[in-house]
């Protein structure tokens, strides 16, 4: 008998089998009274497992496909692994991979080894970039900007932007950022980057006033201008000062220098100028020339004006009194705001006395003569001729010659008027002068010289005013020549002046050539003190006319006046020569020319000392 052995079927570890026997041959077995014993059969777990391989991602990109290995698994179980791992999106996270197996109906088969892997999040790569930004030195702070690149926009990453403190245009400044919220950041490789911030200079400007002052006054005490554009408190201050110079019409730039330095380079300054004008000004010292008598105070008075109006105080005015003989006295004054200034001076004796006045350093100056007089000092005469110099006549500065003179002054009894009469006659330049008048106090007599002033007329045309200066040669020492001037000016200037260039009050220095200058002394007990030197033939003005004027056939010189002296008679035609000659007559009338030919001719008429020119036309 053989036994063949069998289980029942199933093949799950979870089923119940039992071994059992089928006997062999049959035929024989029921000999026997079989006991059929069963064995147990089981099916233990077959070792498997499943290994997930570690993976990682960037934090915020998609989730990759999450792999394994099973191992031990019967291939006709098909056995499959689902990988997931834990939750979770930061990289500061920890994560494991895990698998589910399936089907589940297998898996009580195994004796399954669940292993893990390590799944993590790195940093995502992300930026911040500032955009650079400028401001003006001074201006309110920019709103500073910047880009933000690879963050996730559901974390809502912001950035606040700020600069490196400072606040000047020579500073360096740079622009970074503070990200938020910072529970996010962790997940980030971020990139902080800075941009530059300049601060550019401020456009500003000084300014100064123009300004102005007269020739010889100081300086103002303070010069102004404008600030513009400064910050307050930056404290900028100027200090305005001018080229120098002190020229009269100068014109002059005023500057600014401009302080702190230490805060000047934060501007773009416009540095303006500004004109400082020095104003031309001119001196009358006409108002000193006030004739006094002898024992009073003279008022040394001179007004500085200009064509430009304004405060004219403080301009210093020099008088210089000079006497004529070497002797310079000097008084300093200043002009008030009407350019008016003066000086008192006392005790000065009998003489006319050349006053000078200067505003400023030669900025102007201005001559006047006054005259110290004494009322009850005597009188002067004189009569005779001299020689004529060159330049004597300003008309025609090249003609000299012989010319007569015949003059007495003097005061009037109980008043300051001169009385008198004045006459010069110089024949080659046809000029004679007659006085007027003669100036109220314009006599003094000091020693040997006489001056006095008046008006006349030339060639019986007015609007001449006249000087006459005189030295009597016997009161400076036996033996000196008198000597005579006479200076002659209308508005247009000095018409005659045998003394050129020489002050007002200057001794007489033309000796003349025959005659006599007699200084008559007054003596206490009222009476004359009379020194005559040559008697000098009196002069008495004459007047002429010419009929008929133009003439066809002849000329008619009708004399009124004169003296008794013969008349001279001499024609010249217009080239200067001589045509005609009439000598020693004692005719009022003369009669003459029918032989002239037509045309223009000059007829001078002499008598003694005088001398009359009148213009003739022959047709």
């Amino acid at each position: 008998v053989t036994a063949s052995y069998s289980r029942t079927s199933g093949e799950t570890v979870l089923g119940t089998y039992s071994i059992s026997a089928v006997l062999s041959p049959a035929s024989v077995l029921s000999n026997y009274d079989i006991t059929y014993n069963t064995a147990s059969f089981t099916i233990t777990t077959k070792a498997a497992s499943v290994s997930p391989i570690a993976n990682t991602k960037v934090y915020g990109s998609p989730e990759p496909i999450l792999t394994g290995t099973l191992a031990g698994f019967l291939e006709a179980d098909a056995v499959t692994a689902s990988y997931s791992r834990t939750s979770g999106e930061t990289v500061l996270g920890t994560y494991s991979i895990s698998a589910v197996l399936s089907p589940a109906s297998v898996l009580s088969n195994y004796d399954i080894t669940y292993n893990t892997a390590a799944f993590t999040i790195t940093t995502k790569a992300a930026s911040v970039s500032p955009i650079a930004n400028t401001k003006v030195y001074g201006s309110p702070e920019p709103i500073l900007t910047g880009t933000l690149a690879g963050f996730l926009e559901a974390d809502a990453v912001t950035a606040s932007y700020s600069r490196t403190s400072g606040e000047t245009v020579l500073g360096t400044y740079s622009i970074s950022a503070v990200l938020s919220p910072t529970g996010v950041l962790s997940n980030y490789d971020i990139t902080y980057n800075t941009a530059l911030f300049t601060i550019s200079k401020k456009t500003a400007s000084v300014t100064p006033y123009v300004s102005s002052k007269y020739c010889g006054q100081n300086d103002p005490l303070l010069f102004t201008g404008n600030l513009a554009g400064f910050i307050g408190n930056d404290n900028v201050t100027a200090v305005y000062n001018r080229t120098a110079g002190e020229i009269a019409g100068g014109i002059y730039t005023i500057s600014a220098l401009l302080s702190p330095s230490s805060v000047l380079t934060n501007y773009n300054i416009d540095y303006n100028n500004a004109l400082f004008t020095i104003n031309s000004v001119l001196i009358d010292a006409s108002a000193s020339s006030a004739p006094i008598a002898l024992g009073s105070s003279a008022t040394l008075s001179a007004t500085v004006t200009s064509a430009v109006s304004g405060n004219l105080s403080g301009i210093p005015v020099l008088f210089t009194i000079d006497n004529g003989n070497g002797v310079i006295t000097s008084y300093a004054s200043q002009t008030n705001s009407s350019g008016l200034a003066t000086f008192s001076v006392s005790n000065l004796s009998v003489e006319v006395y050349k006053i000078k006045a200067e505003a400023g350093s030669g900025c102007a100056n201005a001559t006047a003569y006054l005259a110290v007089y004494d009322p009850n000092g005597g009188f002067v005469t004189g009569g005779g001729w001299i020689m004529s110099p060159l330049g004597a006549y300003t008309a025609n500065p090249t003609l000299t010659g012989k010319a007569n003179f015949g003059f007495n002054a003097k005061y009037k009894k109980g008043n300051t008027q001169v009385d008198g009469n004045t006459e010069f006659q110089f024949q080659t330049g046809n000029l004679n002068f007659s006085s007027s008048s003669h100036e109220a106090m314009s006599l003094v007599i000091a020693g040997a010289q006489a001056i006095y002033k008046g008006q006349g007329t030339i060639n019986g045309v007015p609007g001449y005013s006249f000087m006459v200066s005189a030295i009597d040669g016997e009161k400076k020492s036996a033996g000196v020549t008198d000597k005579f001037r006479i200076k002659i000016w209308n508005g247009a200037g000095v018409v005659y002046d045998n003394q050129t260039g020489a002050s007002d009050n200057a001794d007489a220095t033309t000796a003349i050539g025959g005659g006599s200058i007699v200084i008559h002394e007054v003596k206490k007990n009222g009476t004359a003190k009379v020194v005559i030197v040559e008697k000098t033939p009196e002069i008495v003005p004459f007047a002429i006319t010419a009929y008929p004027n133009p003439s066809v056939q002849y000329f008619i010189i009708d004399i009124k006046g004169g003296t008794s002296e013969k008349t001279e008679v001499i024609v010249y035609d217009i080239l200067g020569r001589m045509v005609k000659h009439i000598q020693n007559s004692d005719s009022k009338e003369i009669k003459f020319g029918e032989e002239l030919s037509s045309g223009s001719y000059i007829a001078i008429i002499n008598q003694g000392t005088q001398q009359k020119t009148v213009r003739l036309i022959k047709q």
